[in-house]
């Protein structure tokens, strides 16, 4: 008669040599930031803002042009809502990063809405189109910070038009 073996597991810490190549003290940021780290990583981001306005701009393109194609064809106006709220959650991630923290604040509205959506309502393809343009004018114009009473009052107008449509 054979005897099953009982296995039992064995843990073993893993070598030190992994930790030093995973972790360099030397090279790279390190982990305290400091003022001077932080002014040359805002230099750096800096230094990469136009590419972010060119690549946010061609996202927002793309966009516009999914909406244009579903304004022409009510019935794939569902199929436009994951483009959409990928292009905005990618958005949502750069924005403040590269000095636009109210196209931010437009891209996250735009993505937890589309988010909502099932069947698209007249006035619900509105209010995605709107937020796109926002977004547009936003990067066009140059809005960086938290912008002025205007923009406040467009994010307040964006709100209470979600809310309409979703009719909370």
């Amino acid at each position: 008669m054979l005897r099953k073996r009982q296995i039992v597991p064995e843990f073993f810490a893993a070598p030190q040599n992994l930790r030093r190549k995973a972790v360099s003290l030397t090279v790279g940021i390190p982990v305290v930031l400091t003022p001077e780290t932080a002014a040359k990583l805002e230099k750096v981001i800096a230094s990469h803002g136009d590419k972010f306005a060119v690549e946010i701009l061609d996202k927002l393109r793309e966009t516009r042009q999914l909406i244009l194609d579903a304004a022409a064809e009510p019935q794939d106006r569902y199929l436009m809502l994951p483009k959409v709220g990928r292009a905005a959650l990618e958005i949502k991630g750069m924005g403040s990063m590269f000095g636009y923290p109210l196209l931010t604040v437009l891209a996250k509205s735009a993505h937890d809405f589309v988010k909502q959506l099932g069947a698209v309502t007249q006035e619900q393809f509105e209010v995605v189109r709107l937020h796109v343009d926002a977004m547009y004018v936003v990067l066009a114009q140059h809005v960086t910070g938290e912008g002025g009473p205007t923009e406040r009052e467009m994010v307040k107008m964006l709100r209470a038009a979600i809310n309409k449509v979703l009719q909370i």
